[in-house]
Order: structure tokens, then sequence, then C-alpha cells
């Protein structure tokens, strides 16, 4: 008996991406609301950054000799943003024009017919980090800042 095969929605991005599945969270809800229709798969890495986050890709994507052994990506949402923002010296502090550079290459592996990930199916969503409200968070320690965040926000 063959296995029927229902396209996906995945997700990739650092830990606000991986706490998607939490209850309520944006993981849950879109499985919620496309059941039966496409699976949501959630590859969020905590503690990940765009530079990091570029071999993952390669390893998670299909490449297009593949594509027809997989399910098809319809959507893809890509989340980083939080911990390039660390203010540097933190090893996961990635510059601003490397950040902007980083989701470009992402959005290519996909988008560029020359690509060997091309997918002319998938849909991206490009999702910005939150605001940080330091006062707020009351953590010293903390690897966000607001000026680095806010720099990150509508960055294309």
């Amino acid at each position: 008996m063959a296995a029927n095969i229902q396209d996906v929605i995945m997700l990739v991005g650092d830990s606000l991406t991986q706490r998607g599945w939490e209850q309520g969270g944006f993981a849950q809800l879109l499985a919620e609301r496309y059941v039966r229709k496409l699976d949501v798969i959630n590859r969020g890495l905590g503690g990940y950054q765009t530079d990091w986050a570029i071999p993952i890709c390669e390893q998670i994507f299909a490449k297009q000799d593949e594509q027809h052994h997989v399910r098809n990506v319809k959507l893809l949402t890509i989340w980083y943003g939080a911990n390039d923002a660390a203010p540097a010296p933190n090893t996961r502090h990635v510059p601003r024009d490397r950040y902007k550079a980083n989701l470009s290459h992402l959005i290519k592996m996909v988008k560029t017919p020359t690509s060997a990930y091309y997918s002319p199916e998938t849909r991206i969503i490009l999702i910005t980090p939150p605001p940080v409200n330091e006062k707020q968070r009351g953590n010293p320690e903390s690897p966000r800042v607001f000026e680095t965040t806010r720099s990150r926000q509508g960055s294309r």
C-alpha cells in the first residue's frame, strides 16, 4: 500500500521557532489550521544565528534531484535575528550587513533557478525578531539589546 504524502510548511529559525510547538505557539496553531492539508515541520534551533543556519539549511532543504521523492515545501518561514542581534563580542553576534547577506543567501537557495535547492512552488515568509524591552527583561547577561535588535527589524 502506498502512503499518501502530504505537502508541508517548514519553519526554520532560532529558539523562537523551536518554541513554536509550545501551547498556543505559532507552529501548533499552523498545524491546527492546516490539519489534513499541510504538515508542519519545525526546524527551529535554539541559540542559532544566520551564519550557522546556512550549513544547516543545506542539510535540511531537499535538492532539486531529490524533490520528487520528498514532500513539497509549500511555505517556508525564516525567523532568525534574535541571536544575530547579540551585542559584540558575543559569539552569536552577526553584523547587520552579514545578517542581511545571510538572509538573502537563504532566500536565493530556494528561489534561484540555478540553485541546487531551487523550489519554485515554495513561498517564503521572513519574520524579524520581536522588539526587546531591556528594562522589563532585567537580565544584564541577556544576549539581546534593543538597539541591535531594532537594526534587524525590516532588514532585507
